[in-house]
């Protein structure tokens, strides 16, 4: 590996190839960003027509968290290929990641993703999307419209490129805590228990279901019934079955009120991402 990055930096920058400049970035990545940015650029700009060279300068504006850079090159590619989904899924992350939820609604509104065997990105953005509607409805105290967006969530439109599972193995908790919350607004009791209740028969299901932000949610519903110390062994269980999972290790240090940061790629989970921003909203948590 040290000796291909020796033979690309012996290039220098005489090639006039878009795809030498794309390539030595990715060597670059972990030692020097700035060197792998002029690369990225230098592609683009060699090659204007392979949307690719756009794909990779956006994703190393993601990495950086330098979201309206991102936001930048992803509309203008997207106005570029509006054909090309893989493009237009790329424009609705930065939309996102720039809190543009409207704007990414209507965007994933209108896409056509092929269907393909895994292919669960779009509806993971789409998810997010309408739940971070929710949670901005929510804050202004449109509840109804809150509920509109929780279940918009649930659904799984076909222009997305990917079937709906059996119900048995969807998991809905985010969506069924969201709906919880908005009940108890609207003084609706028994539809609020009911959302309660949904999110422990799921994971009572699920008995060996894999580490989730949404864990912690199944803790507060055994809370909520009254069983806090249950909640808390389950997120303990959780933990043991799987000790180097960091979303197991947030959860449970969340639920007894400490602090554990996730690292980036952890971080991106659309759950996780989602439940963080309604604690930050419920408890009023500025970093």
């Amino acid at each position: 590996m040290i000796q291909q990055k020796n033979l690309f930096e012996e290039c220098g920058d005489p090639p006039n190839y878009a795809p030498f400049y794309a390539a030595r970035a990715k060597f670059y990545m972990n030692n020097d960003t700035t060197k792998a940015l002029a690369d990225l650029q230098h592609a683009m700009n060699l090659d204007k027509n392979d949307w690719r060279y756009g794909k990779a300068l956006v994703n190393y504006y993601f990495t950086q968290k330098r979201f309206d850079k991102a936001l930048t090159i992803a509309t203008e590619y997207n106005k570029k290929f509006p054909n090309n989904y893989l493009v237009g899924m790329l424009y609705v992350k930065a939309l996102i990641l720039n809190k543009q939820y409207e704007a990414a609604n209507n965007i994933l509104q209108t896409i056509n993703i092929l269907p393909n065997e895994g292919a669960t990105d779009g509806r993971q953005l789409y998810e997010e999307t309408q739940l971070m509607l929710a949670l901005d409805e929510m804050k202004k105290k449109n509840y109804k419209q809150s509920l509109s967006y929780i279940d918009a969530a649930r659904e799984w439109p076909e222009n997305l490129g990917v079937g709906k599972p059996y119900e048995s193995d969807i998991d809905e908790r985010l969506e069924d805590w969201f709906a919880y919350q908005t009940y108890l607004k609207l003084k609706n009791e028994k539809a609020a228990q009911q959302m309660v209740d949904n999110i422990i028969s799921f994971t009572d299901a699920k008995q060996n279901i894999s580490p989730s932000s949404n864990d912690l949610i199944t803790a507060w519903a055994l809370q909520k019934k009254g069983n806090k110390e249950q909640g808390e062994r389950f997120l303990q269980q959780q933990l043991e079955k799987n000790p180097n999972s960091e979303l197991a290790q947030w959860t449970i240090n969340t639920y007894k009120g400490k602090n554990f940061q996730l690292t980036n790629e952890a971080s991106t989970n659309s759950n996780y991402k989602v439940l963080q921003q309604w604690i930050d909203i419920e408890y009023n948590i500025i970093y």
